[in-house]
């Protein structure tokens, strides 16, 4: 049976119509139930590409490979979604049954936007909103991989990676991943057009580009190199512009995205807007705006950038060309150079002493999305790996610290796995972590942090 003929939707709406228009006597269950029956062809599913296209045509912005207006008549917020019962063909514990729902659901034009080939969905399973991603990363070699989380609870999660063994079927030309599994069948395209170096960017002296990004909030972005400071970088891509208003703030060469809380510099000398920013509680929520850490294409042999840029990574088992730990399977070293930030006033003060003290150009970037994780290296001890907690203590003694929360740590090996401590060594207490969110009853692991490095093995990162 088609997932889609078992929904639910809320009847609040059309109960307060009934109220109005016989009162409380005609509004019997009988009309509620069949207003339930009215809403079968109601959308299931919410999907990231037409939340981005939503976004481009409201700020008239184009891209030449895809048909952004054929997600007009589609949902672009998950109250506009019907609900699919917990009791259906539809389970969290069985991710086959997501999948289905997935391919069934995809839209005629599916398009994989976002750069690091996520293609994400949100859908409600009963009480549950459910946030996830069908991820292309590994399709050329036969592998799908589906993960999927509870968003109001993100340690909550599920995944499968699908093969012929598995029953499904892949087929690729060009661009174009048809998939097949379980009598549902779905194509997606690969947009690679974001990808492309901006027409609008001029680099500076010693300066690269490496690739362009579209983060699944829909804002493009170009990830640039400083080689005198072996550094990365974001600026926005202006070839597109930005999707939502920029609203500027201390002084006015700060600015800050309406939706998104992302902040940029604005350069007018090199005449471009560095990303610096973005808000802690995007990133605690896992959200759309939670910063494009984990849109880097995953095809690039970045190595020699990532251990100047990193050195640390040398010393937990070294990674492959495209930046995966060799001895952590399933991470990847995220590239995350901007400040997670609580308030506007924090981050503009940020700025304004980094400024103060580097002047500008690469030198004043490379200081303001300075990341914590560049120094890891030089607080190793040989034979002894490193523990969080006495990072912590170095960064609360260094002269121009922030307060360090756990997710500025992106990249360093993870101290929890959900609900389960994974590498605190015995002697760690929990007067150890002052400054650490509090994870600790007693001496003992209380609940869950967030993985550090970026965790790709589940597929559940971001959305």
């Amino acid at each position: 049976m088609k997932i889609s003929a078992l929904v639910k939707r809320s009847t609040t709406s059309a109960f307060l119509a009934c109220l109005i228009a016989t009162g409380l006597a005609g509004c019997t269950t009988t009309q509620k139930s069949a207003s339930i029956a009215e809403s079968d062809a109601e959308p299931v599913v919410m999907f990231n590409q037409d939340y981005i296209a939503s976004k481009w045509l409201r700020a008239g912005m184009d891209m030449s490979t895809v048909d952004l207006a054929s997600s007009q008549s589609r949902p672009t917020d998950p109250s506009e979604l019907a609900i699919i019962p917990e009791d259906g063909p539809v389970s969290f514990d069985d991710p086959r049954s997501v999948v289905r729902l997935i391919l069934e659901n995809a839209p005629e034009k599916a398009y994989v936007l976002p750069t690091e080939r996520y293609f994400y969905y949100q859908f409600h399973l009963g009480s549950r909103l459910i946030s996830g991603n069908l991820r292309f990363t590994e399709i050329e070699d036969g592998v799908l991989h589906a993960g999927y989380f509870d968003a109001d609870q993100n340690d909550i999660t599920n995944h499968i990676s699908l093969t012929s063994d598995d029953g499904v079927q892949i087929e690729m030309e060009d661009r174009r991943v048809s998939i097949e599994f379980e009598g549902v069948s779905a194509s997606f395209e690969l947009v690679m057009e974001t990808r492309a170096k901006p027409d609008t960017l001029t680099l500076l002296e010693g300066e690269e580009f490496i690739t362009g990004v579209l983060d699944e909030s829909g804002i493009p972005l170009a990830l640039l190199w400083s080689e005198e400071h072996e550094a990365f970088y974001f600026t926005l891509n202006e070839d597109y512009g930005s999707p939502e208003p920029l609203t500027p703030f201390g002084g006015g060469d700060y600015l800050v995205g309406r939706d998104s809380r992302f902040v940029y510099l604005r350069d007018e000398d090199a005449g471009r807007l560095l990303l610096t920013g973005v808000r802690v509680t995007n990133v605690r929520s896992n959200n759309y705006y939670d910063g494009p850490f984990d849109q880097v294409p995953p095809d690039l042999n970045l190595r020699p950038m990532l251990e100047r840029a990193y050195p640390y990574v040398q010393l937990r088992g070294g990674i492959d060309e495209h930046g995966n730990f060799r001895a952590m399977a399933g991470s990847r070293v995220a590239v995350s150079p901007y400040l997670h930030y609580s308030t506007l006033e924090e981050i503009a003060d940020w700025m304004d002493a980094k400024r103060d003290e580097h002047g500008g150009g690469q030198a004043v970037y490379a200081a303001i999305t300075y990341e914590p994780k560049r120094d890891f290296h030089k607080h190793y001890t040989a034979g002894m790996p490193r523990t969080l907690g006495d990072l912590l203590a170095w960064r609360t003694q260094a002269k121009d610290a922030m307060p360090h929360m756990v997710y500025m740590s992106q990249g360093w090996p993870a101290n929890h796995r959900f609900q389960s401590s994974t590498s605190w060594p015995e002697s760690h207490t929990s007067s150890s972590s002052s400054v650490w969110p509090k994870d600790h009853l007693g001496d003992a692991s209380a609940m869950a942090g967030d993985a550090d490095e970026q965790d790709t093995s589940n597929a559940v990162t971001s959305r």
